[in-house]
């Protein structure tokens, strides 16, 4: 039935989109551990938009959207998502935990959607990514530490 369909285009695009936010979460904070040589010069977080290149938009849009066309699904896998990278650590489990790989898959796919949005919406609020943030006013922030400045527990 056409509800189904739904439900399977909806779980599919959940797991997408949860894939591509765990990847979102780790790139938006390595850049504040980690430069590559040559990166130094580019901002991090939000301010990523405005440091990048004509060339460089280009590039992530074709990278994205030649993903979109050329990648599908691998014939005879584990259903539509499954695009062959990484199955082999699949090879051999039962059914039972197959299905809790892909909830945890699922789950953490969901905790990174929010957590992206949280670190963008820290970034857009304060100015400034969250690692660099916290390095200037301390685990809390400015905002917080009016309301913990007395708890014991709470002081670093």
């Amino acid at each position: 039935s056409s509800t189904d369909a739904k439900m399977d285009r909806y779980t599919q695009v959940e797991i997408k989109h949860g894939r591509v936010a765990m990847i979102a979460t780790m790139g938006y904070i390595m850049p504040e551990l980690f430069r590559f040589p040559g990166c130094e010069s580019f901002q991090h977080g939000l301010g990523a938009f405005e440091s990048i290149p004509v060339e460089g938009w280009v590039q992530l849009v074709a990278l994205v959207g030649a993903h979109e066309v050329l990648v599908k699904p691998r014939q005879g896998g584990l259903g539509p998502s499954d695009f062959g990278l990484g199955t082999e650590l699949l090879d051999g489990i039962d059914d039972e935990e197959l299905e809790r790989k892909q909830t945890a898959e699922r789950n953490n796919g969901r905790l990174a959607m929010i957590a992206i949005m949280g670190l963008m919406v820290q970034d857009g609020m304060f100015g400034e990514p969250p690692l660099t943030y916290m390095s200037k006013n301390g685990w809390w922030g400015e905002p917080v530490q009016f309301f913990v400045q007395h708890i014991n527990n709470c002081q670093s």
